[in-house]
């Protein structure tokens, strides 16, 4: 599985596991039970991806990126929302995609903000996907820069 700008890509990847990925595995398990967020956002990501000793585990990853939500992890909710965007974990729904790409945007999250675009263009509310973009920019966060001047682009064209 590769996340590119945001997205979730699967691959399948068969490996032996290395004694050191075991220890590592039960130290961030432990960190995580205790309510690191980082830990379980890193959770989360080795059980949707099966890497270091973690069993691929969709719904593990859901259950972990969800603890680290409730704790205000806008990242977590982002990546809540592409759960549900692509269904891996989760039943399939764009609605729940979109509120929880909000809810991450809400809480600071580049790449939510970025996620959230896509909900706001389709409903046609171009100034405030521009300003989400903007907010994303401001986080460097790749690639918004270039798509927030291809909205102002594009929507220029249609307002004349």
């Amino acid at each position: 599985m590769i996340f590119i700008c945001g997205m979730i890509i699967k691959i399948n990847r068969n490996s032996v596991i290395p004694s050191e990925h075991i220890k590592q595995r039960k130290k961030l398990l432990k960190q995580a039970a205790k309510g690191d967020i980082d830990a379980q956002i890193t959770v989360a990501h080795y059980y949707f991806t099966g890497q270091y000793g973690f069993e691929e585990d969709e719904h593990k990853a859901y259950e972990w990126y969800s603890k680290a939500a409730k704790q205000g992890s806008g990242d977590a909710m982002s990546k809540i929302g592409e759960l549900y965007q692509y269904g891996f974990g989760v039943e399939k729904d764009n609605a729940k995609a979109n509120l929880w790409f909000l809810k991450g945007a809400d809480q600071g999250s580049a790449e939510a903000q970025f996620q959230y675009v896509n909900a706001l263009k389709q409903q046609g509310d171009y100034r405030q996907a521009y300003q989400y973009y903007y907010l994303a920019t401001e986080q460097q966060y790749p690639e918004a820069e270039d798509e927030m001047l291809r909205l102002k682009h594009t929507t220029a064209l249609i307002d004349k």
